[in-house]
């Protein structure tokens, strides 16, 4: 629910909770008649919000009370205009979303191949050299070595269609009475954006690893912390329906092979052998024999009246008890493929020979998958209510395992608990969504414009949105437009300065202040639970037009080129080479 917050005095008015349903335990030097004592630490919490000095622990431990007498309740963020500072908040989430399914029954979603359905009931780590007497020769020789995409026909094996032209998605849309409509590929990456505005870049629990003990090595990967783009474009002009798609960039993918290996690994975990080869493969192609599976399987997720996600089912099984349930397939090639992408083919041999180590082992894979991948898998199976996900370890070239991973573990492992992740995602969602309220409202698009969104968070504790108005290319041209690489054409900023007289740029910033029970929260440490209160306080300013060259350095960052240059205001002191990890 978003609402004014008015500042009286500057005292907050009361947040909603019961005192009776929480611990009301306060230590003696913060009780009544130390409220200098107990003003100040709130002080010091605030402006570590604002970056102006680390936390330390009296702070801590002021930010986890959950319980304060009323008229103690006093609370100062300096240099804030009090007519921009509002509030979200987070609770009694189950009323205010809302799951849909986009298919008549279950049984349509496809169905795991029964060599690996052992894999699901009992999860776990499996080899392939292990399972090799269990799923039987041909099962062993399908999985053993992938085809490549070039002996595959890689036209007929995907389908996927942007929300913007997703007609069924769009009169859904139209049908649940709501204002955006979204895909988990394109709001996953902006959602993560908030989730690190949110905890303050709070990194995720590395407790259960063995061989990573320095804290150095704890953080999320340059690649996640980056920047992201979307595009935002009219869907529906009656009624008036935004569509937010993804932005893969003007260039060739460099991990196109990664991409390649996931479409036809999830078609391999779900059809036989025999099938499969039918199907896709150009050598044994029968499509006189065989009917290719083209159709899209989706579950929705409704906020409120806000938006509607759209969420792929890549596969459905049963758990131990006999219940069904579906799951995403998780595509992971190996670390030296994915650090070395664009020449992934070096390292085909790279071997997997333990269970635990820095290097070579499945505790690397997960490592990476925790500080690389989890944050982005939270939110694609908690829109899709997902059980968990199927990772797929291979080569590129040939299966070397797999593991099964459920939701619950990894909501634990990016944000310590169901509940708090599910509490972060929501007041993530409603956050975009009063952003790009307000950025429609300033652009005030003309018809066949649309707008190329990016957003940055930075450790300062401070999100940066730009938007870009493109007019004079069809939204159907400019994303089918990729460009090969080449001496000339090397950067984002290449390809924008032939056109860079008519570029129109805006920037925005987006601060936000997280209370827990009434208290400063910065990084959401506190153990939360469905009785506690979350508010997200947060300001939002309109900056005006920005320069061809700001523009630049802005897009240069979400696309993390080489050339970055530490001068770059939005280039954040996390940017890095992955090779500088010890491998």
């Amino acid at each position: 629910m978003l609402r004014s917050l008015r500042l009286a005095t500057r005292r907050f008015s009361k947040v909603s909770w019961k005192a009776e349903e929480i611990s009301t335990a306060v230590p003696e030097d913060l009780k009544k008649g130390n409220l200098e004592q107990e003003v100040e630490c709130k002080q010091k919490v605030l402006r570590y919000l604002d970056g102006l000095h680390p936390i330390d622990n009296e702070a801590i431990r002021m930010a986890d009370n959950k319980h304060y007498d009323e008229d103690d309740r006093l609370y100062i963020f300096p240099d804030i205009n009090e007519s921009r500072l509002q509030t979200i908040e987070a609770k009694e989430m189950s009323g205010r979303v809302q799951f849909f399914d986009d298919v008549e029954g279950f049984e349509v979603v496809p169905t795991l191949n029964s060599a690996l359905d052992p894999i699901i009931k009992y999860p776990g780590l499996y080899r392939l050299e292990d399972m090799k007497s269990a799923i039987g020769k041909d099962f062993y020789e399908f999985y053993k070595r992938i085809p490549q995409p070039h002996e595959i026909d890689m036209k007929k094996i995907s389908n996927w269609k942007p929300p913007s032209l997703d007609n069924r998605l769009v009169n859904l849309g139209k049908q649940y009475g709501v204002k955006f409509v979204m895909s988990t590929s394109s709001i996953s990456s902006v959602l993560s954006q908030m989730l690190y505005l949110i905890s303050n870049f709070k990194e995720a629990n590395y407790s259960m690893l063995y061989s990573f003990t320095d804290s150095s090595e704890m953080r999320y990967m340059s690649s996640q912390k980056k920047g992201s783009t979307c595009f935002l474009r009219r869907a529906s002009e009656s009624p008036e329906i935004w569509a937010l798609d993804s932005d893969s960039g003007p260039f060739e993918a460099d991990h196109q092979i990664l991409m390649d290996m996931g479409h036809i690994i999830e078609k391999m975990c779900t059809m036989e052998p025999a099938e499969f080869e039918g199907c896709f493969l150009k050598s044994k192609q029968d499509l006189g024999k065989f009917k290719i599976p083209n159709e899209d399987y989706h579950r929705l997720m409704k906020i409120e009246d806000d938006m509607l996600i759209r969420s792929q089912l890549d596969c459905q099984g049963k758990d131990l008890e006999g219940n069904n349930i579906v799951f995403e397939i998780k595509s992971r090639a190996l670390a030296f493929m994915r650090y070395r992408v664009t020449e992934y083919y070096k390292f085909l041999d790279y071997p997997i020979s333990k269970m635990f180590g820095v290097d070579n082992s499945y505790e690397r894979e997960y490592y990476d998958m925790i500080r690389g991948a989890f944050a982005k898998y939270f939110k694609q199976m908690h829109i899709g209510r997902m059980h968990g996900g199927l990772v797929f370890y291979h080569s590129t070239f040939e299966t070397i395992g797999f593991e099964y991973v459920k939701l619950p573990d990894i909501k634990e492992v990016i944000c310590e608990s169901s509940y708090k992740a599910d509490a972060i995602f929501y007041a993530s969602s409603k956050l975009t969504t009063m952003i790009l309220n307000n950025i429609i409202k300033s652009t005030h698009l003309k018809a066949k414009e649309y707008l190329k969104v990016g957003f940055s968070t930075h450790q300062s504790g401070k999100m940066t949105i730009m938007t870009e108005i493109i007019s004079d290319t069809s939204y159907e041209e400019y994303v089918a437009t990729k460009i090969p690489v080449t001496e000339n054409m090397a950067s984002i900023k290449d390809f924008y300065m032939p056109r860079k007289d008519k570029i129109k740029a805006r920037k925005y910033e987006f601060v936000v202040y997280p209370k827990i029970n009434g208290v400063p929260n910065a990084y959401f440490f506190h153990e939360m639970t469905p009785k506690d209160s979350v508010e997200i306080n947060y300001t939002f300013k309109d900056m005006g037009p920005v320069s061809f060259e700001e523009y630049m350095q802005f897009l240069l960052n979400c696309d993390k080129e080489d050339k970055l240059m530490p001068e770059n205001a939005y280039g954040s002191n996390w940017f890095f080479h992955e090779s500088s990890y010890k491998l």
